[in-house]
């Protein structure tokens, strides 16, 4: 069973969990488009709704698989940082809004 199965099947996973991927010490990918698109419709767990928060440390093959995937789920909530710090500043900030009255 893959990390990406038993996560989704876990009974306390909630699909709309917000997520923080970081891929700053990626130095080299070979990754391509299609198997950024299989992983995005195979094995992805998370809802075009969770907040995501991809780190890359800036530049780099991380950057570029970060974007890319953010291209491929197109309507999703993704977005790009280099440091850990803007990305949990950013979810903080998203789930802020998520539960203050009237959101």
């Amino acid at each position: 069973m893959s990390l990406a199965t038993q996560i989704r099947d876990h009974p306390t996973f909630d699909f709309l969990f917000s997520e923080i991927l970081d891929l700053s010490t990626l130095d080299d990918s070979r990754l391509e488009y299609q198997d950024l698109v299989l992983i995005s419709d195979r094995y992805d767990p998370f809802s075009l709704w969770s907040k995501r928060a991809f780190i890359t440390g800036g530049s780099g093959a991380a950057h570029e698989l970060a974007r890319m995937y953010r291209m491929i789920r197109k309507g999703a909530s993704i977005e790009v940082f280099s440091c850990s710090h803007d990305a949990v500043e950013w979810l903080d900030r998203v789930a802020i809004r998520r539960s203050s009255p009237g959101a």
